[in-house]
Formats: structure tokens, C-alpha cells, sequence
């Protein structure tokens, strides 16, 4: 019987997934960055979260917490602006 996880090269595929969601996770930090400084350029505040606890949510969940950070900030299913500082 063939082995898929030697055929299919086991160990550097799960490797390279790894680093791909590693720098997509980097990725949209720093457009969630981006995105903070732009706030407090405008004197808004965050919502539920520091600016610091966006970004680690982020880094930490990856695509989820910027899903989660694009619905609370950014998303038109939000009815009120964001409160200034």
C-alpha cells in the first residue's frame, strides 16, 4: 500500500501551510495597524478592545480576528459611528 503522507510530501506541505499562515496572519496585523493609526489620526476610539488587543487578536486568530475587527469597525452592518476619544 502507498503511503500518501511520503507521496504527497507530508511534513514540508504541513511545514510550508505553517509558514503561509504564519504571513498571512503578519499580513493583516499590519493592515489592521494601518488601519488603528488611521483611527487615532481621526480621534476615534476602538470598539470593545484596545488598539493593542486588536492587533493581538489578529496575530493570535489570524483571518477570524480580522473578520471579527472588519465587522465591529469597518463593516456597514455597524449603525453608529465610532466614539471619539
Amino acid at each position: 500500500m502507498v503511503d500518501s503522507y511520503n507521496v504527497l510530501g507530508g511534513g514540508l506541505i504541513a511545514f510550508l501551510f505553517a509558514i503561509a499562515t504564519v504571513v498571512v496572519a503578519v499580513l493583516l496585523a499590519l493592515g489592521v495597524h494601518a488601519d488603528l493609526k488611521r483611527l487615532e489620526r481621526e480621534g476615534k476610539a476602538t470598539e470593545f478592545l484596545p488598539p493593542y488587543g486588536w492587533l493581538l487578536m489578529v496575530v493570535v486568530f489570524g483571518p477570524l480576528g480580522f473578520l471579527a475587527y472588519w465587522l465591529v469597525h469597518c463593516s456597514t452592518l455597524r449603525q453608529r459611528p465610532l466614539p471619539s476619544r
